[in-house]
């Protein structure tokens, strides 16, 4: 078990290495490049475009900042320092501050007292937030969206919940976000529903134990 745990600090520690490093990237490399282009188009005389063509600018225009809007937001959600220094709650309520400053979809988040939790169980269910969040304003069609966080005796249960489209939970595809989703899940010892219906918005429900399975992480 010892070095189970070993092994599982050590993949901690890589991946977190590796965040910084992918999110030092996408801000300064990829968001630098964004920014560089919104600033050439902004700088373009538009007086002898035909209205037509004007339009064509103002969506390159708009679909750029909305670009570089998203990469800011990733580049800082791969490295929550908030996470690590306050804990999941009050990560997340940054999250959907950030999420409401560049969304039109209006994001909530309830959530009872909660206590320190393992790091490892901290990161998989922000994680699983934030890639709910993304399919939410990606594909959910939504106006409004909400995260609740609760204690019950020895459980974490996570509602995520949006009156978007919805869709027949059958026939979703697996996707990335999806496949990562349930195997953190999986990896937390938890259950995942989901509960959706075309045009009536979806819910997912996660139950994750505090103390998840040794194997997990190894012993705590």
């Amino acid at each position: 078990f010892r070095k189970n745990k070993e092994i599982q600090e050590a993949l901690l520690k890589g991946q977190k290495i590796e965040r910084r490093r992918v999110a030092a990237d996408l801000h300064d490399n990829l968001g630098g490049m964004m920014s560089a282009i919104r600033l050439s188009i902004e700088a373009m005389d538009v007086s002898e475009l035909s209205p037509k063509e004007k339009e064509v600018y103002q969506n390159v225009l708009t679909m750029t900042k909305q670009a570089y809007n998203e990469v800011r937001l990733l580049s800082h959600n791969l490295q929550p320092e908030e996470l690590e220094k306050f804990g999941l709650v009050e990560a997340l309520y940054r999250l959907i501050g950030k999420l409401n400053t560049s969304q039109k979809i209006h994001f909530e988040l309830k959530s009872s007292p909660l206590p320190r939790l393992h790091k490892e169980l901290e990161f998989n269910l922000y994680s699983i937030c934030l890639e709910l969040s993304n399919n939410i304003v990606k594909h959910s069609g939504a106006t409004e969206a909400m995260f609740e966080l609760l204690l019950k005796a020895t459980q974490i249960q996570l509602f995520v919940t949006d009156n978007g489209k919805g869709f027949i939970p059958n026939n979703t595809s697996d996707g990335i976000g999806m496949r990562n989703i349930q195997e953190r899940t999986e990896q937390l010892g938890g259950i995942l529903k989901i509960h959706s219906e075309p045009n009536e918005g979806t819910l997912f429900s996660f139950y994750v134990p505090v103390n998840p399975p040794a194997h997990s992480w190894g012993q705590t």
